[in-house]
């Protein structure tokens, strides 16, 4: 299925907005891009913790993210692949993994602009400073 590009959403912390005046996450969905590999996408593979990582070919469905709102931590997300609906990235005790476990604060993520008026915007742990 191919998958209608409007935003750019990068895994080392970073989302380009390019045509958007104003972001709303709450319950959308995004491709997540790495900055330095451009063409690189944040895929999860299958179940299991460790089967996440990029891929810069074909796109699929399982390279889509929704970003799911906390309910009452205001401005941070979830972020929750497609296919693998019970996955959430997590930033484990640092270290970067899918989780499909409870609900922990490793898993919550808040988006600040870059600063730089370049369209930019940081990913950041809602839970590690």
């Amino acid at each position: 299925m191919k998958l209608q590009l409007s935003l750019h959403v990068l895994v080392t912390l970073m989302i380009n907005l390019a045509v958007c005046t104003s972001l709303v996450l709450d319950n959308n969905q995004f491709l997540i891009y790495n900055k330095v590999y451009h063409k690189a996408r944040l895929t999860q593979w299958s179940a299991g913790f460790t089967n996440v990582g990029t891929f810069e070919h074909a796109l699929y469905e399982d390279q889509l993210w929704t970003l799911e709102p906390h309910p009452y931590q205001k401005g941070c997300y979830y972020i929750v692949n497609e296919i693998h609906s019970q996955y959430r990235i997590a930033d484990a005790s640092h270290t970067f993994i899918v989780y499909n476990g409870a609900y922990y604060d490793d898993q919550l993520f808040r988006f600040v602009p870059s600063g730089y008026n370049d369209g930019f915007f940081y990913i950041y742990s809602c839970f590690y400073t």
